[in-house]
């Protein structure tokens, strides 16, 4: 991952980072959640609504992360929590997007760059298929192309790309495409609430993309670097989310929106073991469980709000 490409998720956090002490390896959530309390820092631009939303005795832990999600990370929503969030993104939306970037993209066609825009929204967590966006927006591959470019350098977006190693098998070599800021996808979806997105048939790739976010500033904290991070997918379609890359060392972490987790959702993690080169190291479930639990083969499962 470029700094250009995971601009908007790490600027908060390398803003609000304090002296970082060097890690010889990732910092993963199973160590971190099960080994350490959860302190999230005074200027956390998430603290504030997460401390409205816990005095609420109507929100539970799992309504408060889909309203954060919806809500997106932008630190001016979270100091002014009066501001109204259609509001804030339309005007976002018209005056950054459809002016700053439509300029720096050459765009002469506006009605397309806009539908190009509602449909990168909901290719949010999902793999890029440069030629079936072409198709359906009704321009060129080669514009498509043009355009993702600029929308990554200007941190909009971000590029998950694949873990390839020579394994012996075929593995996916398409990167999974994020955007930086969960609201802002959430509102070219015309999702406007927690509930909403909650119920939506991409309520597990926002749910995903947010976990991943929060992984990478978590680790640029506590390190003063970015992670090496990529997904794993073969041919027989084992798939891990997120795979946090350290040197030789590997660790996989799943994600999932339910509230609890299995044993099998960690199944995929022992794929990486036929990678020679590199060692599997215990792994993470991620999801919207209320504690950590041991699963299997030293994994763990983690709630999403201990991250």
């Amino acid at each position: 991952m470029t700094n250009a490409a995971s601009h908007t998720i790490t600027d908060a956090a390398k803003d609000n980072a304090t002296t970082a002490p060097t890690a010889s390896r990732p910092t993963i959530p199973a160590e971190a959640a099960v080994n350490a309390p959860n302190s999230p820092a005074a200027d956390d631009p998430y603290n504030a609504l997460r401390e409205s939303q816990h005095n609420s005795p109507a929100a539970d832990a799992s309504e408060r992360i889909w309203n954060l999600i919806v809500r997106g990370d932008l630190p001016e929503l979270h100091a002014n929590e009066k501001i109204d969030t259609i509001q804030y993104y339309d005007s976002y939306i018209e005056t950054y997007l459809r002016r700053d970037v439509r300029d720096l993209a050459s765009v002469g066609d506006l009605a397309a760059f806009n539908r190009f825009m509602g449909l990168l929204a909901q290719t949010h967590g999902r793999q890029l298929n440069k030629t079936e966006l072409a198709t359906r927006t009704g321009v060129a591959v080669a514009t498509i192309g043009r355009w993702l470019l600029v929308l990554e350098a200007s941190g909009i977006i971000f590029m998950l790309k694949p873990l390839l190693v020579n394994t012996g098998k075929r593995l996916t070599k398409s990167p999974k495409l994020y955007f930086c800021n969960s609201g802002l996808a959430a509102r070219l979806c015309r999702i406007t609430t927690g509930k909403d997105l909650a119920q939506s048939p991409q309520a597990g790739e926002f749910f995903e993309g947010f976990v991943i976010a929060e992984i990478i500033k978590s680790h640029l904290n506590h390190t003063g670097t970015l992670p090496d991070v990529y997904y794993y997918r073969d041919s027989n379609r084992n798939e891990i989310d997120l795979v946090l890359a350290n040197g030789s060392n590997l660790y996989p972490i799943e994600i999932k929106s339910s509230a609890a987790a299995r044993p099998s959702d960690a199944s995929a993690f022992r794929h990486l073991d036929a990678l020679s080169s590199y060692v599997r190291k215990p792994g993470a479930v991620i999801c919207n469980c209320d504690r950590p639990l041991p699963l299997p083969d030293g994994d763990w499962t983690i709630p999403v709000n201990l991250l």
